[in-house]
């Protein structure tokens, strides 16, 4: 039982192969990272300043997430004046699969899904 002990002891030192949480993770369409699951929320506030001084803020929100496989799904929601809540239904969804080579887009109004050629 004490070398079992001391093989967990040794496996729970070895580095994680996924990035820590603190760091900025990088999600593309080219890479694929397997073993390493995530989900994200990213907003990206914008403010315009118009010719008369007016300033427009807007606030656009992605939820990102990656399965063990590497699979890839984007949620990309309507812009949102800055403080508002986001629709409460995406309206577009894209998942990238490189395990099949494959990308399919969704658009909330069009209904059916794309698989690019």
């Amino acid at each position: 039982m004490d070398l079992l002990l001391a093989e967990d002891a040794a496996n729970a030192q070895k580095p994680s192969a996924c990035p820590p949480a603190e760091k900025a993770v990088q999600v593309s369409q080219g890479s694929s990272v397997t073993g390493c699951p995530f989900s994200a929320v990213v907003e990206n506030e914008t403010t315009q300043t118009l010719a008369d001084g007016t300033h427009i803020q807007n606030t656009v929100k992605v939820l990102v997430y990656r399965d063990s496989l590497g699979r890839i799904r984007y949620e990309s929601y309507a812009p949102t004046p800055a403080g508002k809540d986001a629709p409460e239904s995406p309206n577009f969804i894209q998942i990238l699969d490189p395990v099949a080579g494959l990308g399919t887009f969704f658009r909330r109004k069009m209904g059916l899904p794309r698989v690019p050629a």
